[in-house]
């Protein structure tokens, strides 16, 4: 019998994007620096899970509408 590896996917807002925007520094004080993103993948994979980068969350939903996983959906889920 094979498990089947856990499927984790990986959101985030990375800093420099959103400087190359115009953004002040402190209002993006919360984000993250590309080697932070690194890291956290890096650290998914190597505990076993099978891992995917998904785009910043300001274009989330307009990447995820054609894709099934969606549903069914057992908390609230946007639906094309």
């Amino acid at each position: 019998m094979t498990s089947k590896k856990l499927k984790v996917g990986l959101t985030y807002d990375v800093r420099d994007d959103y400087l190359k925007e115009g953004y002040a520094p402190e209002e993006i004080a919360e984000f993250d620096f590309p080697s932070t993103i690194d890291a956290l993948e890096q650290v998914i994979r190597d505990i076993g899970y099978q891992q995917r980068r998904f785009p910043p969350y300001s274009t989330l939903i307009i990447f995820l509408i054609p894709f099934p996983i969606l549903y069914p959906c057992r908390l609230p889920c946007i639906k094309a």
